[in-house]
């Protein structure tokens, strides 16, 4: 059985395009199962970027930590960059895992509804 991933692209190779009920050419429109796609596409490589992004900050600190107790132990100033990044990542995941319900895509959409009545 094929996930969903994978009908998702064999749609796309197969019918590129949409045909309405009417039997008029919609070039550039998408089936819902394409829309899933793109959208599940988008929060994967957002997920990725945040990991990758803890990961670096992670590593990097570390050797920061090394470098300063190994040459400086009396001048902590490791803690700096720690804190600085800190915020950073912090940022990065408020956006990838929780600002969404804020301000999210279903905020603007909210929004522009409200503005346009």
């Amino acid at each position: 059985m094929k996930s969903t991933v994978n009908q998702a692209k064999d749609f796309r190779k197969s019918y590129g395009d949409v045909v309405a009920m009417d039997g008029t050419h919609k070039e550039g429109t998408m089936s819902t199962q394409e829309t899933r796609y793109q959208s599940a596409k988008k929060r994967v490589e957002a997920l990725r970027g945040f990991y990758v992004h803890l990961t670096v900050y992670v590593l990097i600190n570390l050797l920061l930590c090394a470098i300063n107790l190994l040459t400086s132990p009396d001048s902590l100033w490791f803690y700096w960059p720690l804190l600085g990044w800190g915020i950073a990542v912090a940022l990065h995941a408020l956006r990838v895992f929780g600002a969404g319900r804020w301000f999210g895509a279903d905020w603007e959409e909210k929004k522009i509804d409200e503005l346009m009545k």
